[in-house]
């Protein structure tokens, strides 16, 4: 897991973590997040793909309970899930052969988020003092059993950010072992700016260590390997918050002629709810 949980200022944020591992005989943990990493905090892992392979299976662990285990995954075929973990997110890829299977690329997704009186409800979590009164004054147990609470996170999304613009940027250029800047975005003034998607052209093997870097407000914040991408026609989800600017670039340690990358952003209203919740 590259992606640091603190990285993440500004809440809910959707990461998509594509990496590429070498994996030894047996089991090799890709991802071990607990809830003293979390700090009260959810994590809502939504997409896993991985490299086909009849030797990977592929285990996840929801809290206290195994989930899934499937050696049938595929990263132009994204598994879908939907795991609310309080406690624990556990990813496993299991290698059943003697030998190490390198560069073996991976991606899953996921919401980092502060839960809801609602949400805790929902799923049995412990309230403070403050958060009963507030679930007794708003009667939120009888709006979580009718389904009216919480709300799916698609439409939390638009209530809350009221978006003004969503454009896509595209860049093809060669790729030099110095590497390259993809493109800058600045926000307007009263206004944010989300990041919303990535798509990688796929370099030629995976020797090749090419991968897009996400700085946000001038702070490094996430990188993703394109060995692990589907190819610059399958957008990959993203949601990251920047008050001020969205930077993306490019390293690699061999050079790539005419290398396309693109990025799907927005803008929204810096409105009195925004400022609140950050």
């Amino acid at each position: 897991m590259s992606f640091v949980l603190d990285n993440a200022r500004y809440l809910p944020c959707y990461i998509t973590e594509a990496e590429v591992e070498s994996l030894s005989s047996g089991g090799n943990v890709i991802s071990e997040i607990r809830d003293r990493e979390l700090r009260g905090k959810m994590l809502r892992v939504q997409e896993i793909a991985v490299y086909p392979d009849a030797n990977v299976t592929v285990r996840v662990k929801n809290d206290t309970r195994s989930v899934e285990e499937s050696n049938a995954m595929s990263l132009d075929h994204t598994a879908q899930f939907d795991l609310h973990c309080r406690t624990l997110f556990y990813l496993n890829l299991y290698n059943s052969s003697a030998a190490t299977i390198s560069n073996y690329p991976y991606r899953y997704g996921y919401w980092l988020f502060n839960p809801t009186v609602a949400d805790k409800i929902l799923h049995g979590m412990p309230l403070t003092d403050e958060e009963k009164a507030i679930a007794e004054e708003f009667d939120l147990e009888r709006l979580v059993d009718e389904g009216s609470l919480p709300l799916p996170m698609d439409t939390m999304l638009k209530r809350v950010f009221k978006k003004t613009k969503t454009a896509t940027v595209s860049w093809r250029g060669d790729l030099p072992t110095a590497g390259a800047d993809v493109g800058s975005v600045y926000s307007p003034v009263g206004k944010m700016l989300a990041l919303e998607s990535v798509a990688l052209e796929k370099p030629s093997d995976g020797t090749y260590t090419t991968a897009l870097s996400i700085n946000i407000d001038e702070s490094s914040f996430h990188s993703m390997r394109a060995w692990a991408a589907s190819g610059a026609t399958y957008d990959i989800p993203l949601w990251i918050v920047a008050k001020d600017v969205i930077k993306l670039s490019l390293t690699t340690n061999k050079a790539i002629s005419g290398y396309n990358v693109r990025f799907t952003y927005s803008e929204f209203r810096v409105t009195k709810y925004v400022q609140m919740l950050f």
